[in-house]
């Protein structure tokens, strides 16, 4: 599961100072973030009723800086990162290129999005995630859902495996048009996540397994890696711009498996979960 990456990306570098004060929402934004991340931190130690989250306080060489949580080693979880960053780089053309933007003298936006991303499938826990981020969405645009949904599927897409990452969720970026009603949306986004992933936990978090499970999980955790390290944009810019490495690699899990030219078994609960990733479904 991918916490959600619900946050303004406001490269402060290219950003002029009225811009900033006339929408005034670069502090307002720092403020809830810092707010959500230390709210998620508190429920999912609750949650895990053993393990309390490392508190990791960074800067960025050009300006800012963040603070990465984990918890590691739970009672139930393995491994949870929950980390907020406010930092200032140097947009370059060839990293505009890559990135699929045009560098410009004031650039601004939102970007953000959740993803599910199970060992195995349980299409009640599907469309209980899918449910809330659609009545959220409807909300404010009810063109929102279909399009953001859409745009997940093909972001986290694993192109060198015709498979997607997870069974989705909603994807955006680059979003510039009223800053004030996309500030709002992910601030409802955030602010149901717990309503929408931790239920899930609860209701799975005593189902059995034994060694099949656990190697299942190892391969489908290394198809994670693998988007994240070939494909995912935040872990690029990061890297590109000089950001904190440990802090950009956080998502990364613990263990991982590569099985040469592994096949699930025919009609087999780990093929059930492939169909799906290889044939991206509606869920709400």
């Amino acid at each position: 599961m991918t916490v959600p990456r619900v946050q303004i990306e406001l490269l402060q570098s290219l950003v002029k100072p009225e811009v900033e004060t006339q929408t005034g929402i670069r502090h307002r934004a720092e403020a809830y973030f810092k707010a959500l991340q230390a709210s998620l931190c508190s429920q999912f130690e609750s949650l895990d009723g053993k393990a309390k989250f490392k508190k990791d306080a960074w800067s960025h060489t050009e300006g800012g800086g963040g603070i990465t949580c984990i918890l590691e080693r739970g009672a139930i979880i393995e491994k949870a990162g929950v980390a907020f960053s406010s930092v200032r780089a140097a947009l370059t053309e060839t990293m505009a290129s890559r990135l699929g933007v045009q560098p410009q003298p004031v650039l601004a936006w939102f970007g953000g999005g959740t993803d599910l991303t199970p060992s195995y499938l349980f299409e009640e826990d599907v469309r209980h995630y899918h449910g809330r981020l659609k009545n959220i969405c409807d909300r404010h645009n009810p063109g929102w859902y279909p399009l953001f949904k859409k745009e997940c599927d093909e972001y986290f897409f694993i192109k060198h495996r015709g498979e997607t990452r997870g069974v989705g969720g909603i994807f955006f970026d680059y979003r510039r048009e009223d800053p004030e009603q996309f500030f709002l949306f992910v601030q409802n986004i955030g602010n149901d996540f717990p309503a929408s992933y931790l239920p899930i936990v609860e209701q799975r978090r005593h189902e059995p397994w034994g060694e099949r499970e656990r190697t299942w999980q190892c391969i489908r955790r290394g198809r994670y890696a693998e988007f994240n390290l070939v494909y995912d944009r935040g872990t690029l810019f990061g890297l590109e711009t000089g950001g904190r490495t440990e802090s950009i690699l956080m998502s990364l899990p613990p263990e991982a498996a590569w099985v040469y030219d592994h096949r699930p078994d025919t009609g087999s609960r780990e093929e059930a979960l492939e169909l799906v990733l290889r044939h991206p479904r509606e869920w709400a």
